[in-house]
């Protein structure tokens, strides 16, 4: 009886590990050099740019971490926006507090309003300029609260479809704390670890999944950035502790898991991600867009594209029904470059933590159709060099 009782256990621990390994990514990870299709053209020099965007009138802004500016590019001329006041400097390894992101008001040519998300006196911050004449005016702080941490400092914007305004939040916990069961990833009240959904003033709406709360889904460790596909659904990326990096679609009112558990787990409890890492080395998830443009072929469009800093690759995502369906992942290696357009504002500032083959921050699609990218030294486009392009 023993034996056929221990028979039994046996066979079940490794349906359940058959299983495990089953429903972990199925598709194999394809690797390639960039230049394998892509020749990359130096747009400006920049201090570690965390968010890039493009107004309507073809001008990209442009947020630095560390020297708290932010910056338009319009041609080959390069103007100081703003500076953002007070804004938390780093002066520790691996802080990630500062200027952290940016974002432009969908109605961006009517009201001019561009919002910053940064660090400041003890909290991190969701402020608001008017774009007048070319210089941000009007700084306006529209919520503020959110725990700021030497690490799990995270944070990005972005407007739904809906006009509301997101905004990812890490945890800000220490080592010490971070896995115990007072994470404040866990707790609705706290705004830390958390997607969060506000009206454009900062007010709260009145539809969010939670009474009287500003939390839209919990349980995060630390998002830096994520992006919304054009049907409206939000895709997010958080940075695991030790392996497990992950890909999330956002759904309103879940929890993701963090401090119990990260990466793809078929018998969790909790909301489980599309596609994880797990791996010695952590790949850290930064920029993410969707491409939805034609000067890259066909295939590309509606593909999800991810920038990593530790690994400094750019992921391909191909999705289908909310499933990954393949994945690429270019590897950028040492720029080096084909083409520099300009030189721009570069003031040889190098953040002592910062390796030069690392540190993807942000993507965005150009008016140009072209993917552009950050690092710590500078923004960069991508000109398809593969086969003839084919339009739609």
């Amino acid at each position: 009886m023993k034996r056929k009782v221990l028979l039994i256990v046996t066979v079940l621990i490794l349906l359940t590990v058959a299983y495990f390994i089953a429903s972990k990514n199925a598709e194999e990870e394809h690797h390639f050099d960039i230049r394998d299709r892509f020749a990359i053209e130096t747009v400006a020099k920049a201090e570690l740019a965390t968010g890039l965007g493009f107004a309507p009138d073809g001008r990209l802004f442009y947020s630095e971490l560390i020297s708290g500016r932010i910056v338009t590019l319009r041609g080959n001329q390069i103007e100081i926006f703003a500076q953002v006041p007070n804004h938390f400097v780093p002066t520790v390894e691996k802080g990630e507090a500062g200027l952290l992101a940016l974002a432009l008001d969908p109605d961006f040519t009517s009201n001019g309003y561009v919002y910053v998300y940064y660090s400041s006196g003890g909290t991190s911050k969701v402020a608001r300029y008017t774009d007048k004449n070319g210089r941000g005016t009007n700084f306006t702080i529209i919520f503020d609260g959110i725990p700021q941490g030497k690490i799990h400092n995270g944070g990005d914007l972005e407007f739904g479809a809906d006009g509301k305004l997101y905004v990812s939040t890490g945890d800000a916990t220490e080592i010490e704390v971070e896995l115990g069961s007072n994470n404040p990833a866990q707790n609705i009240s706290s705004f830390g670890g958390k997607i969060l959904r506000m009206n454009k003033d900062g007010s709260l709406p009145t539809d969010n999944p939670f009474p009287n709360s500003y939390t839209y889904v919990y349980g995060l460790r630390n998002v830096f950035k994520f992006a919304i596909h054009p049907s409206g659904k939000i895709y997010a990326a958080d940075q695991g502790i030790k392996c497990c990096d992950e890909v999330n679609i956002i759904s309103a009112g879940q929890n993701y898991g963090w401090p119990f558990e990260m990466g793809i787990n078929p018998r969790s409890q909790y909301t489980q991600p599309i596609y994880d890492w797990n791996a010695e080395e952590r790949i850290v998830p930064a920029g993410m867009v969707f491409y939805t443009d034609n000067a890259y072929p066909k295939e590309y469009k509606d593909n999800l594209f991810m920038g990593t800093w530790r690994t400094r690759e750019i992921y391909r995502f191909i999705l289908e029904e909310d499933t990954v369906k393949g994945v690429e992942a270019f590897a950028i290696g040492d720029l080096k470059l084909n083409k520099s357009i300009i030189t721009g504002l570069h003031a040889g500032y190098v953040h002592k933590d910062s390796d030069p083959r690392e540190g993807i921050l942000d993507l965005v699609v150009g008016p140009d159709g072209l993917l552009y990218f950050s690092d710590v030294n500078g923004i960069y486009r991508l000109v398809w060099e593969g086969e003839t392009i084919k339009k739609n």
